[in-house]
């Protein structure tokens, strides 16, 4: 992997990585019209803070390095997360396995690997699953989307919601437009032994992600919410 990212060039000195003195809420978003492109890259998200406007400095950007493509290429092999004062790169998020992430710092050093579980109905129901494993040897992160009652009230209601979504379903595709997703529960709580919730991600149409940078690397939050945003932007 580069230690460098087009459009940007490293400081004299390199200062340790300054994490939030206090709890950070934040969600990923399509970028905006403002927003910063960088010569070689293109960018795909931003990180924001809830509630502010897409035309104004977000908390961080997501870029692909592999540059423009058309629709329908192959998905990057890794992602830099922009940010900070200088707004230098925080962090490289990459594919290391199947359905495994590496996360690093620009110089190449592992931060965190993250990990997903795919769910599934038979043999036996189990909910996805998200592990963030840091490399420092601090308590690994597990996330599950959907609580067991959730679940339990969204499979007992499925006699109601599943007929008309059988009807929008069909409306869609005699209009022309897009379905709507069939996605079940998805709060997903990522919560590390003896310690509680590191990160909380909430919400329907918008995804809300509650950080305790006491438990968790922003750096390693801001990877696992890109990878948790559905985008499809890495192989898995």
């Amino acid at each position: 992997m580069s230690n460098s990212h087009p459009g940007w060039s490293a400081p004299a000195h390199q200062t340790p990585f300054p994490a939030p003195a206090s709890r950070q809420v934040f969600q990923v978003s399509p970028p905006g019209p403002a927003d910063p492109e960088r010569q070689g890259s293109r960018l795909v998200l931003a990180i924001r803070q809830p509630g502010t406007r897409r035309d104004t400095a977000a908390l961080a950007y997501v870029y692909d390095s592999a540059g423009p493509r058309n629709p329908g290429a192959v998905p990057s092999t890794a992602l830099w997360i922009h940010g900070g004062a200088d707004g230098g790169p925080l962090g490289v998020v990459r594919p290391a396995g199947r359905a495994e992430y590496e996360v690093c710092t620009p110089e190449g050093a592992p931060l965190a690997r993250i990990i997903r579980r795919s769910g599934r109905v038979l043999p036996w129901p189990r909910r996805v699953r998200w592990t963030i494993r840091p490399v420092d040897g601090s308590p690994a992160a597990v996330g599950k989307a959907g609580s067991w009652y959730a679940w339990t009230f969204y499979l007992l209601l499925a006699p109601i919601w599943f007929p008309l979504w059988l009807v929008q379903l069909v409306y869609s595709l005699v209009d022309g437009s897009d379905p709507v997703d069939l996605d079940g529960p998805q709060r997903t709580r990522w919560r590390t032994a003896g310690a509680g919730t590191a990160l909380d991600r909430r919400g329907v149409n918008t995804s809300v992600y509650d950080l305790d940078p006491r438990r968790l690397d922003v750096r390693v939050a801001y990877a696992q919410a890109v990878l948790r945003s559905g985008s499809n932007l890495l192989p898995s």
